[in-house]
């Protein structure tokens, strides 16, 4: 050996300054047997004396003051550089820079930073509000990481990742005829003053989708270019309008009414980046966690009734499902018996994992409706062996039920598909 390990370093440094081997042992927290085997092996290899015994107590030989010094030097290097990792790890001495479109920055963007700022107290954030049309000079000339938007950038100098979807909502004022209805068509809103955006804007294009898509071409009452605009119109009660749920992601808006619509329209926020950069680990988590609050903002938690309720709550219960496994797993002994196929990954376990990724699959072109009906017929089958008729009926009661209390009682818009939803739903409610 010719060379110096980095714990040889430390054990050699214990050593020095407790002058014994037990009371190395104790500052390293390890048997002094093992410090006193990795002295000698260390003199061994390297054929030079580091300490010498007077008495139980080593004291640098005089041939090595030299090599002490250098030993103090290379500590303290090691502590400079753990604390320059810590103060990364805490944010300290970088900028991250972001911006968001002002619809997601209205609320979700607060909702970010506060996690980040859980995560990283000492990171400086520098975030922008940004049109459209700014987003690309941001990007290339490398003013931010990346940018939040409620629609794509059609330019191959940047990158578009969607990170969530969300609803489209109708919104109206305290007290308004169409606050009453749990669901509202679009239909119903064009009978009244309609505030939007412009259809050639793009995200006043998302927002006219609904209507474009049922031959519609509501007039509006009036406009605004940015969805802080349209809410605060809204609020006034100037008019009814449609909205993405990310701008009325607050718990209380009080002077204001969201209900789901009937025919069921997205829109999907991307982050947007220059092609090519490689983005921070604070700019990556900021991007998690527009992700994570995007769920926890649609849902709302105004009452166990809220669309997002079930869902979050779902979340919660498998994550830690999920770590009460892995821990009990990492506890128990290793197995020398058990074979992938049979104890791993046994049919029983397959099976449901390809039928998962098949309803996955099929969801959005069939719709929550067959395809739930048929991932229901098929698995009960598999794991009951019963006939199908008993199969078929305990598949299609399930769902049938299952839509009830999600579309009709909670209000969440399930995938359409194939199936003509919403004249259902407009025809039982009309029944009321």
């Amino acid at each position: 050996m010719r060379e110096l390990t980095l714990r040889q370093i430390e054990v050699v440094r214990a050593v020095m300054i407790t002058g014994t081997i037990q009371g190395a042992a104790n500052l390293l927290n390890v048997s002094a047997p093992g410090i006193s085997r990795l002295i000698r092996h260390t003199e061994d290899g390297l054929g030079i004396r580091l300490f010498e015994r007077r008495a139980g107590v080593f004291v640098p030989a005089p041939e090595a003051h030299s090599i002490f010094a250098m030993l103090e030097q290379v500590h303290r290097q090691m502590d400079n550089l753990n604390a320059a990792v810590g103060s990364l790890q805490k944010g300290q001495a970088f900028t991250l820079s972001f911006a968001s479109a002002p619809s997601i920055a209205q609320f979700m963007a607060a909702r970010v930073i506060g996690g980040l700022r859980q995560r990283f107290p000492d990171l400086d954030i520098d975030l922008n509000i940004l049109k459209i049309e700014e987003t690309l000079d941001y990007l290339l000339l490398e003013q931010g990481e990346v940018v939040i938007m409620s629609s794509s950038l059609d330019n191959p100098a940047v990158e578009n990742i969607p990170i969530c979807e969300g609803r489209i909502v109708a919104i109206m004022p305290e007290g308004h005829d169409l606050a009453r209805k749990s669901a509202v068509s679009i239909r119903d809103l064009i009978q009244y003053p309609f505030i939007g955006v412009d259809p050639d804007d793009p995200y006043g294009r998302t927002l006219a989708r609904p209507f474009t898509d049922a031959g519609l071409s509501p007039r509006h009452a009036m406009r605004g270019r940015f969805a802080q605009t349209i809410v605060s119109l809204v609020r006034h009660g100037l008019g009814v309008a449609v909205i993405d749920e990310f701008s009325v992601a607050e718990v209380y808006m009080p002077g204001l009414v969201r209900r789901p619509l009937v025919e069921p329209a997205t829109i999907t926020a991307w982050s947007v980046q220059k092609r090519g950069r490689q983005l921070s680990s604070f700019a990556e988590q900021t991007a998690s966690l527009f992700l994570l609050y995007s769920a926890y903002g649609i849902s709302g938690f105004e009452a166990l009734s809220a669309p997002g309720a079930v869902p979050m709550a779902t979340t919660a219960v498998m994550v830690i499902t999920g770590l009460v496994i892995l821990r009990d797993t990492l506890r128990k002994e290793r197995a020398t018996t058990q074979t992938l196929r049979r104890n791993v990954l046994p049919a029983v376990v397959v099976v449901p994992i390809a039928m998962i990724a098949g309803y996955a699959l099929l969801l959005r072109p069939l719709g929550f409706l067959p395809t739930s009906a048929l991932f229901l017929v098929v698995m009960v089958r598999f794991l009951s062996r019963r006939a199908w008729a008993f199969c078929l009926a305990v598949s299609v009661g399930t769902v049938i039920v299952v839509w009830a209390i999600f579309r009709l009682i909670f209000s969440v818009l399930m995938p359409q598909g194939i199936v003509p939803e919403g004249r259902i739903v407009a025809f039982i409610t009309s029944l009321f």
